[in-house]
């Protein structure tokens, strides 16, 4: 019996995308920050203060 585990595909295809667009982390970082900045703000605006009119209504 192998014990060896099979290749998977779908990392090895990340891992080249990141080599073929050459990604680092030092570039990934910020970006994912900015990203993150972005959705948070979007979803404070979009949905929550909403949610937050409707609970005071409730209280």
């Amino acid at each position: 019996m192998s014990t060896a585990t099979p290749i998977n595909r779908k990392n090895n295809f990340d891992f080249l995308r990141l080599l073929f667009f050459k990604l680092r982390t030092i570039r990934l970082i910020p970006a994912s920050i900015v990203i993150t900045y972005i959705f948070a703000y979007s979803s404070w605006h979009l949905i929550e203060k909403r949610m937050l009119t409707y609970k005071n209504l409730i209280k």
